[in-house]
């Protein structure tokens, strides 16, 4: 019995040693350190970016539920407020609900390269849409009448989808404000790699572009803004009115699109997910570092008992 007794207390004793190699060998106070430094670190960005961003100022309008702007209509107009100065440079995007560019076949038909093929093209790419007539195009950049047999340049769905709302925007005074449509595409692999104009009388768009190449910088969500238009002026407090020529039928996608008018800063326009992220680690870092605190002072206070 004595000696069954013994065998196990061997047993328990190899079992502590083993279980004591393969636990985890961390020190708490440098632990306790280390998280307190992120903490730190994520709180103080948290800050600076939630500075940031309450200085953005935005205004948006959706105005696919506007009743003026039903998709029978084929120009609408709408009003709204501004509370402030916005100060230039002031940006004009359009923004969409439930439209997904990150369909495979829209994936696919993306690169701008392969839409501008020559009179072979590739139907994989360009599948379904091909010829001018797939494309329902008929006129030329040059204004002349196309070949509706001939490859739709660009062809594909990517291109063939292009958000084609236009608008212009005045003071409820009737000052017009001029939307600056140069210098708004990404700096992406398009704006790189444009490739030349083949021939205008075939063309239905230019192939730089520029509101081409923003639509083609597909997005990853399904909702998304992409930039329309630059003021360069500043928007003082008032009415404004903007038409719309309401080509773009988001009831197809059962979708809604609106406008948003706004400044950015060094960290682009508002971004709220961004802003949670930091201070949700920052409040994570604290609670762990408070976690290890307690720990280190529970295992002295233990140790002191025993000495």
């Amino acid at each position: 019995m004595a000696n069954s007794h013994n065998s196990l207390q061997q047993k328990e004793e190899l079992k502590r040693k083993i279980l004591k190699q393969w636990s985890s060998n961390y020190q708490d106070v440098k632990t306790i350190v280390i998280f307190l430094l992120l903490a730190t670190f994520f709180t103080v960005v948290g800050i600076i970016l939630t500075i940031y961003t309450t200085e953005i100022k935005e205004t948006s309008y959706k105005y696919s539920v506007d009743p003026q702007c039903t998709p029978n209509v084929s120009v609408c107009t709408f009003s709204f407020y501004l509370e402030e100065t916005y100060q230039s440079p002031v940006y004009f995007w359009f923004q969409l609900r439930y439209v997904y560019q990150n369909h495979h076949q829209y994936v696919v038909s993306s690169d701008i390269d392969d839409m501008s093929a020559n009179d072979q093209g590739d139907p994989d790419r360009c599948y379904p849409i091909f010829t001018n007539r797939d494309a329902n195009k008929t006129i030329s950049v040059l204004g002349t009448e196309l070949d509706p047999d001939a490859p739709a340049l660009p062809c594909g769905i990517a291109a063939n989808t292009l958000f084609n709302d236009t608008y212009t925007m005045k003071t409820s005074q009737g000052t017009v404000i001029y939307l600056n449509k140069t210098a708004i595409a990404y700096e992406n692999r398009h704006a790189t790699r444009i490739p030349e104009d083949q021939d205008l009388s075939k063309q239905w768009i230019r192939f730089n572009n520029e509101s081409l190449l923003n639509w083609l910088h597909l997005a990853p969500l399904g909702s998304f803004r992409k930039l329309w238009a630059h003021i360069d002026e500043d928007l003082p407090p008032g009415e404004y009115v903007v038409t719309v020529d309401n080509n773009f039928n988001v009831s197809y996608y059962n979708g809604d699109k609106s406008v948003v008018i706004g400044t950015v800063n060094y960290f682009g326009t508002k971004n709220y997910l961004l802003l949670v992220m930091y201070l949700v680690g920052a409040l994570l870092c604290w609670i762990t570092a408070i976690f290890f605190g307690c720990k280190v002072r529970k295992n002295r206070k233990k140790r002191e008992k025993q000495e």
